[in-house]
């Protein structure tokens, strides 16, 4: 048990997700068979290693408190963020176990869960603005594709997750064009430390803000922007539906903490 605690006393809060990446291999090397009950291993896998993480990201932070490493920060925050992601997590693992079982490329999908999962948790831990993009970026990609596998046999879908992927993709070029405005005007990760009197007539700062607004809007569907959004959730199974929820939603609100 000493031993245990060593290895976790010497390892960032965050590299625990290294938990996530062996279970990705396991999954893969172990997934690509029909027998149910290889399934129901990649199931507990899983489950397990996304339980593991929760256990020692909260474990770390109780014994050693918040940790700055390369890139990366980990105060409370982002400890309560990475958490409720998990359990989001572990929420779309049981849709997609009850509802896609049977399907011939059942470990596939878990593998883009858990890939899905990696960078969420990335973008949570990001502290630095092309690591914060890249992460928003990839987490985009993974989710959609998470999507598209779910439901991919659903004729009825077939548009409006196209017209999904056209509108996931703005947000993020606006936000990225929002960084690179941002880094331009004095190198800070957010608005937030731009929150003196004299810096709220920056016209630059004012065109970052706008950006932001912009691509936030966008992001969350609202109207009139809602369409591709409320078509695919109309016509998707539940399970793929648990993953727009649960993965793309939260992942948009936690973009908001940065900006």
């Amino acid at each position: 048990m000493r031993s245990i605690a060593d290895i976790i006393e010497r390892l960032d809060p965050y590299a625990a997700t290294m938990i996530l990446v062996l279970a990705l291999f396991i999954t893969i090397f172990a997934g690509f068979s029909k027998n149910n009950g290889i399934k129901i291993s990649i199931i507990i896998i899983n489950a397990l290693s996304y339980m593991a993480v929760f256990y020692i990201i909260i474990y770390s932070f109780m014994k050693y408190g918040p940790r700055t490493a390369f890139l990366t920060n980990s105060g409370p925050l982002e400890i309560i963020l990475s958490c409720i992601i998990l359990f989001f997590g572990l929420n779309v693992l049981f849709f997609i176990s009850i509802n896609r079982f049977q399907d011939g490329s059942f470990a596939r999908i878990i593998i883009l869960l858990t890939f899905s999962l990696i960078s969420v948790l990335s973008l949570i831990m990001a502290d630095n603005i092309i690591f914060i993009f890249a992460a928003f970026v990839i987490m985009i990609l993974s989710v959609f594709t998470l999507i598209s596998s779910l439901d991919r046999e659903g004729a009825g879908s077939r548009e409006a997750i196209g017209k999904f992927s056209v509108s996931a993709f703005l947000p993020a070029a606006l936000i990225l064009f929002g960084f690179s405005v941002l880094s331009g005007t004095g190198g800070a990760k957010s608005l937030s430390r731009y929150g003196s009197p004299e810096n709220a007539a920056d016209p630059l700062l004012l065109i970052c803000a706008i950006v932001f607004a912009c691509a936030l809007y966008l992001y969350f569907f609202l109207y009139p922007f809602q369409g591709p959004y409320l078509k695919m959730a109309r016509r998707i199974n539940s399970s793929a539906v648990s993953a727009l929820w649960f993965l793309y939603m939260p992942a948009g609100i936690i973009m908001y903490f940065y900006i």
